[in-house]
């Protein structure tokens, strides 16, 4: 059985599809609300675990960065500080 930090090609070119990078004036995010389950479960739990930022959008809710959501994608999400 393939561990959950494990996905396969086909899963990560799903949520590249499914997940929108939205932008504004503020610059790019990626709402939380839009990431489908089991994988913001995960998400949320390595979030915690490392203290990724999460800010709020006025109209999407919580979110992270871009950059933060490409770096889960190649399980190579971690906070430095």
């Amino acid at each position: 059985m393939r561990p959950k930090h494990m996905r396969t090609v086909s899963q990560l070119d799903q949520l590249r599809n499914h997940v929108p990078i939205g932008q504004d004036r503020l610059g790019a995010f990626v709402a939380l609300a839009s990431i489908p389950q089991p994988y913001i479960r995960e998400l949320m739990q390595l979030i915690q675990r490392e203290m990724v930022p999460i800010f709020h959008h006025e109209s999407a809710g919580d979110c992270i960065y871009p950059w933060d959501w490409y770096a889960w994608l190649e399980n190579a999400l971690f906070c430095p500080f």
